[in-house]
């Protein structure tokens, strides 16, 4: 009679306990594959967003110093452009005195100089990643910036600058 008993209470086999813990590792699998996809793709869009806000920062700068210039040179350095401006620049905002100011690329900063104070205006700006197409004016400026992370963002701008 024990034995009838024990037959006609069901429970979970073992089989039937490995055939839900298969489903539910394929499940969570899925899981971390779609959440690791979103997260790269986010990701992605940031450092692209990233890059392409270093590039744009630069050209303003550069493209507006190069619509005051009065004197534009541009030469490398250890491999690296340099193109420098000679503009006005008032202190009291009625005396202007020429000034010249200077872009360099420097350990993949983009650094502007006035004088004796310096600023970085760009940075992720890549080895070679700032060229001045010419020898004279009118010059064509290429910038490159690149954001790592878990993925790429690149960005690059070509700009004609006519002093």
């Amino acid at each position: 009679m024990r034995i009838s008993n024990l037959k006609s209470e069901r429970g979970l086999t073992l089989i039937e306990l490995l055939v839900a813990s298969v489903i539910a590792a394929i499940l969570g699998a899925v899981l971390v594959i779609a959440v690791s996809t979103v997260y790269r793709a986010s990701s992605a869009v940031t450092n692209q967003q990233i890059a392409v806000k270093q590039v744009q920062n630069a050209v303003d700068y550069i493209s507006r110093d190069a619509s005051q210039a009065q004197t534009t040179t541009q030469n490398y350095t250890d491999g690296s452009a340099v193109l420098s401006f000679t503009i006005p620049v008032s202190n009291d905002g009625s005396t202007f005195t020429n000034e010249s100011v200077t872009y360099q690329v420097i350990n993949g900063t983009l650094t502007r100089t006035i004088g004796t104070i310096s600023s970085n205006i760009s940075t992720n700006i890549l080895s070679g990643g700032f060229v001045v197409h010419a020898s004279v004016a009118p010059y064509y400026v290429s910038i490159t910036s690149t954001v790592n992370g878990y993925r790429l963002g690149i960005a690059s701008r070509v700009v004609l600058l006519e002093p």
